[in-house]
């Protein structure tokens, strides 16, 4: 029987991954910041291996993507992927609520974009901008686009005052 070869290779053994996030943990514990290479510096001395900043940088990210790719369905079917789940779950559980609120922000029609932001959607009409079409400009999302629309109303009441 031939054995099952898992590609590409795992750098990280089980130990390690374990021991990156409990160190991850005791980093961010005066608050979350991805100074990687100040991170690096802090865990390298304790891991099995010489692993790079990269490959512990890019072990975070995957465990991370997976964490929240399968965070209401997580794999608990050996006493590792428990402990990953469970020291993710508490890294990342924050970002699942955000993560989800980003989802559920329905996309903003082109007509109600212009009813909404008025302002806005005139400073791109006016001459001499650079030609933006209204619908590439409602994939800047609501918050950046009530941002802009309120710097612009300010530029106008400006130019009120001045006339």
């Amino acid at each position: 029987m031939k054995k099952k070869t898992i590609w590409p290779p795992r750098v990280f053994s089980d130990e390690d991954e374990i021991l990156v996030l409990k160190r991850l943990a005791d980093f961010w514990g005066d608050g979350k910041n991805c100074k990687w290479t100040k991170f690096h510096r802090f865990v390298k001395d304790d891991l099995s291996k010489p692993y790079t900043r990269h490959q512990v940088a890019e072990k975070i990210r995957r465990l991370n993507n997976k964490f929240h790719r399968y965070g209401a369905d997580p794999d608990l079917s050996t006493p590792h992927k428990s402990a990953v789940y469970e020291l993710s779950r508490a890294l990342w559980k924050d970002e699942v609520k955000k993560r989800k609120r980003k989802r559920k922000e329905k996309k903003i029609g082109l007509d109600e974009f212009e009813c909404k932001y008025p302002y806005l959607c005139a400073s791109f009409k006016m001459p001499g901008c650079p030609v933006v079409y209204l619908d590439e400009l409602v994939l800047i999302g609501r918050e950046k686009a009530g941002q802009l629309e309120k710097q612009w109303r300010e530029v106008y009441a400006q130019q009120l005052r001045l006339q």
